[in-house]
């Protein structure tokens, strides 16, 4: 890979970084402030993130599967 396209790809990868982050803490955010209280809208929150997370892990495993590295 030539060195502008590395460049290339760092320079997207931080940007959607940044992205994930700021879209993480507007979600956390939004279920925060639900009426139903702090300790549900967190608990609602924390849900999200291990679905998510079990997601990736799928995603992961069906890669390394086929062989694509």
């Amino acid at each position: 890979m030539s060195r502008d396209k590395k460049t290339d790809a760092t320079a997207i990868l931080q940007s959607a970084q940044m992205f994930m982050g700021a879209l993480g803490t507007t979600v956390a955010a939004l279920y925060g402030a639900q009426k139903s209280g702090l300790a549900v809208g967190f608990q609602h929150f924390l849900w999200l993130l291990f679905f998510i997370s079990l997601v990736i892990f799928i995603m992961f495993f069906a890669r390394q599967k086929t062989g694509n590295k």
